[in-house]
C-alpha cells in the first residue's frame, strides 16, 4: 500500500510463459551446455521425475515428430 491508504497495482512486462521459457534457455545453456539431454539425465538420475512426469515427457517427445521449437 502506498501513503494514502490504497494498494498499488502491478501488471507484468511478460506473460509466465514467455518468462518460462526464457529462463529453461537461460538454465539450459548457462548449465548444461545447450543440452536438454544432460538437464533431462541430471533429473532421472537423481530421482527428481515421477512416473507421471516421465509419462508426460514421453508424450511430448512422440508429439514434437522431430519438431525443434528451439533455434540454437
Amino acid at each position: 500500500m502506498d501513503d494514502s491508504g490504497r494498494a498499488k497495482k502491478y501488471t507484468p512486462l511478460i506473460t509466465r510463459e514467455e518468462a518460462s521459457a526464457e529462463e529453461t534457455h537461460k538454465l539450459l545453456n548457462h548449465v548444461f551446455r545447450g543440452k536438454a539431454s544432460l538437464l533431462v539425465n541430471q533429473l532421472v538420475d537423481n530421482g527428481h521425475l515421477s512416473a507421471e512426469d516421465l509419462q508426460e515427457i514421453l508424450n511430448a517427445l512422440h508429439n514434437a515428430g522431430g519438431k525443434n521449437k528451439c533455434s540454437r
